[in-house]
């Protein structure tokens, strides 16, 4: 009785390279992509945020960003009403698409939030 080895039999060098198994790479391509957005879905308080952090963020680029933190030198928002009135370029979708990034204000997410009717009108 012989025992073959767990190893493929060896091959010539001009032989091309075996690719991994198409399982092994999606796997690891699938465990990257969880790893991204589980860091994506981490809070971040938009009252505490670098500007590298805000940058961060889907559809907030530097000058958002640089709005957001010369709207804060003022004081820290409140909420995210207080966010979409101050923030020239936020409304109610954007804020909604922070959020859902893990974006918070006083720790709440937009919609643990509720945005008064004038900071709603203005988004819309």
């Amino acid at each position: 009785m012989s025992i073959s080895p767990p190893f493929s039999e060896p091959r010539a060098c001009s032989e091309a390279p075996v690719s991994p198994r198409p399982g092994i790479v999606t796997w690891l391509l699938g465990l990257g992509l969880s790893a991204s957005l589980f860091l994506q879905a981490q809070a971040l308080e938009l009252n505490q945020a670098s500007e590298a952090e805000l940058d961060s963020l889907l559809g907030v680029g530097p000058a958002l960003s640089g709005r957001i933190l010369q709207a804060r030198r003022s004081g820290p928002f409140t909420d995210w009403a207080d966010l979409i009135q101050r923030v020239p370029g936020i409304g109610t979708r954007s804020a909604r698409k922070l959020s859902a990034q893990g974006a918070t204000i006083q720790g709440q997410g937009f919609e643990g939030s509720q945005p008064s009717e004038k900071a709603v009108q203005k988004a819309e």
